[in-house]
């Protein structure tokens, strides 16, 4: 089953490609024949040569299209035949006696579209997975959640069944624009995954000779555990559905946002409680104390892969030009991958604006093959992205890492008004540029381009900015010290005291001050007779921050 689910979701792939070649090789044959006809109506033999230089150009620019076309359409036919074989081979469902008249009702009774990588599996493969046990046991239990909501339930979380976890993965690929776009492998704990650098050049030699050792720099990058969790409001009606619109649609929302905010992580995450994001490692200024002695050496490309352009009032192949230069400075690091360039609508629209100005035709072909008109590389749309930027680079040099695992929780707040039961889905993943100068930021309006953005917060694992002891030199807290109390006073009598904090988790910051005073955690500080107020703010990533207060009264004796 999970063989037919890997190849659905390669045929979707494989027929998206040969969509994109298609049209490329329709609108090279659209600009072939204009061409041609323009080169009838020619006189010159000037004119006649300029014609067929550009049909030449034209004809060198899409080269190997039919080509790859033909790889395609045979690849497609390939797979077509492999998942009707196997489909062929699904046992029969019509066995269960209890099962024909109810379901066929159900079939024509269903409320909710079907989409998503569940409805591209055959019926027959759908009804077998929904009589498993342990299906069964999910959607019986994420029944009970909704119904029970209106007494709120708290720590209700549900394990999704092994073999439900490939259907979420084609979820997640389908709402994210950009997990397709990485290097990306699914690991089942903390992982040192092995990385290349640049391929070397192989060294010709006799047919008897000796070999040659290639010089492979073999690194590897950490990757640990983030949790991401997409909180979706799911309408207490759908309860009603069959078990197989309310599955379908229950495994649509926990990708849908996992998806989504996965993306946001791989440009801008902070590499603290979740991925590393490609700008956050651009804008490093010093390597990270955790950088691992194993990972491919740091560099700073703040000023090389981070770009300022006064371009906005230039148009056509000058402004083109500066942007191409720009965006050059992202490596390959010998991967013969394509590029993908991030950027909101806004951005790309007045780029397809300003190739209109530059050539109609390479307008054409940027609308057309969804591309820069310099560049094979992607356009991706993304709402949070700022106007006049781009973000993006060589994705295979960006290594996501999923851990293996979904879980669907659901939330003690319960929306009466809207009658709608509030889920999470849960996974977990971890990334990080393993090559950083394959990436390039470029703000083309004047602007620096950002380097930070806002994430949700978390306010719910308050550990992450939680401090395990506070002491103010050798005085009593009252009350007694608890990492929940965050407010607390104390008496001394001597003028100065040592103050220390320490964090719960090893990677929070915690910052300290004496009223308006900074203060280094572990110093001394020196009272003012009276009350004074030593705050400790804890931040962590994404974490809502925590500040801890103690009032400490001097008494001078």
């Amino acid at each position: 089953m999970l063989v037919l689910i890997k190849l659905n979701a390669q045929m979707k792939r494989s027929s998206t490609k040969l969509a994109e070649q298609l049209e490329k090789r329709n609108a090279r044959d659209t600009k072939i024949k204009q061409l041609r006809d323009a080169l009838e109506e020619a006189v010159t033999e000037e004119d006649i040569t300029a014609v067929e230089e550009q049909i030449t150009a034209v004809e060198e620019e899409y080269s190997g299209i039919d080509e790859q076309v033909q790889q395609l359409e045979s690849e497609v036919e390939d797979l077509k035949g492999k998942i009707e074989e196997l489909e062929s081979k699904e046992p029969e469902t019509g066995s269960d006696p209890a099962a024909p008249a109810e379901e066929e009702e159900r079939s024509i009774n269903m409320s909710h579209s079907k989409r998503g990588a569940f409805y591209k599996l055959p019926a027959e493969t759908r009804a077998k997975i929904l009589k498993r046990d342990d299906v069964k046991s999910f959607v019986v239990r994420t029944r009970e959640i909704i119904k029970n909501q209106t007494r709120g339930i708290t720590g209700a979380e549900l394990a999704v069944p092994t073999v439900l976890l490939d259907i979420v993965r084609e979820h997640v690929w389908e709402a994210s624009k950009l997990i397709d776009k990485v290097r990306s492998m699914t690991i089942g704990g903390n992982a040192r995954q092995p990385v290349t650098g640049s391929i070397p050049e192989a060294i010709w030699t006799d047919a008897l000779g000796a070999f040659n050792e290639d010089q492979i720099d073999l690194r590897a990058i950490d990757m640990d555990s983030y949790l991401v969790s997409a909180f979706v409001p799911v309408p207490n009606s759908i309860i009603e559905d069959t078990d197989e619109a309310f599955l379908g649609m229950i495994l649509d929302f926990l990708a849908g946002g996992i998806g989504r905010a996965t993306d946001k992580a791989i440009l801008y995450g902070l590499g603290n409680g979740m991925p590393l994001g490609i700008v956050t490692r651009l804008a490093q200024s010093a390597r990270p104390s955790d950088w691992s002695s194993n990972a491919p050496e740091w560099a700073d490309l703040r000023s090389t892969n981070i770009k300022k352009l006064d371009i906005l009032s230039k148009s056509g192949a000058e402004f083109f030009a500066d942007l191409g230069m720009a965006l050059a400075a992202a490596e390959n690091n010998g991967s013969n991958a394509a590029p993908f360039w991030c950027m909101n609508r806004k951005t790309k629209m007045e780029l397809r604006t300003k190739a209109l100005a530059f050539d109609a035709s390479a307008a054409l072909r940027s609308g057309i093959d969804n591309t820069l008109p310099f560049d094979d590389g992607e356009i991706v749309e993304l709402d949070f992205i700022p106007d006049h930027e781009i973000v993006g680079g060589y994705g295979i040099n960006y290594l996501l890492a999923e851990r293996q695992g979904v879980s669907l929780g659901s939330s003690e707040h319960v929306r009466f008004i809207q009658r709608q039961t509030v889920f999470a889905g849960f996974a977990r993943y971890d990334g990080a540029p393993v090559f950083g100068n394959s990436f390039v930021v470029v703000n083309y309006g004047n602007a620096e381009p950002t380097t930070v953005t806002t994430f949700a917060g978390d306010a719910t694992n308050t550990d992450r900015v939680s401090l395990t002891a506070l002491t103010v030199g050798t005085a009593q807290l009252s009350p007694a010290f608890n990492k929940d109390t965050l407010n607390y006073s104390v008496e001394v009598t001597a003028a100065k005291a040592k103050v220390t904090a320490t964090a719960q988790r090893s990677e929070a910051v915690v910052e300290i001050k004496n009223g308006s005073t900074a203060v280094t955690n572990g110093s001394e500080v020196t009272f003012a007779e009276g009350n004074n107020v030593l705050t400790f703010k804890v931040t962590n990533g994404n974490a809502v921050a925590r500040t801890y207060s103690v009032t400490v009264k001097y008494t001078k004796v």
